[in-house]
């Protein structure tokens, strides 16, 4: 979902600079203009970014898991007959990704605690122009 922020330090004081929805932006545009911030048909920047839900599978907790266990090994031993504890192919690593991101996901969901948050991408700052007193905008060039 495409999602819009005030880009300029004046208005981030008043209206906040979060990122909201296009509804959103046009209701706040349109408070904008009753308060004479802006005017119809006045061009302005803002900054839009493309929202992506979090997602569990796209981290790779196995070879983290797997480094910490090593060193923690290797801290805890004086050998080097622990060098490849742990030391998995790339095989064995998907598995137990894999298996950490089912358990991780089940976990969640038996507790409440998963993701809720989104991520910014494609972060960019666009011209727009506002068409009337009800906030209503269209995007004249990318920057």
């Amino acid at each position: 979902m495409k999602v819009y922020a005030i880009s300029d330090n004046f208005f981030d004081s008043i209206y906040g600079n979060e990122y909201i929805s296009k509804k959103e932006m046009e209701e706040l545009i349109e408070i904008a203009l009753k308060n004479k911030h802006f005017k119809v048909n006045q061009v302005i920047y803002l900054r839009t970014a493309e929202e992506e839900m979090y997602d569990e599978n796209k981290n790779d907790y196995a070879s983290y898991l797997t480094e910490l266990m090593s060193e923690n090994v290797s801290d805890s031993f004086d050998s080097d007959f622990y060098e490849d504890y742990m030391d998995l192919d790339k095989e064995h690593e998907k598995i137990l990704n894999d298996r950490l991101i089912k358990t991780i996901k089940q976990f969640q969901k038996d507790f409440n605690c998963g993701p809720w948050f989104y991520f910014l991408e494609e972060r960019k700052q666009i011209q727009i122009k506002i068409l009337n007193e009800k906030g209503k905008f269209k995007e004249i060039t990318n920057r």
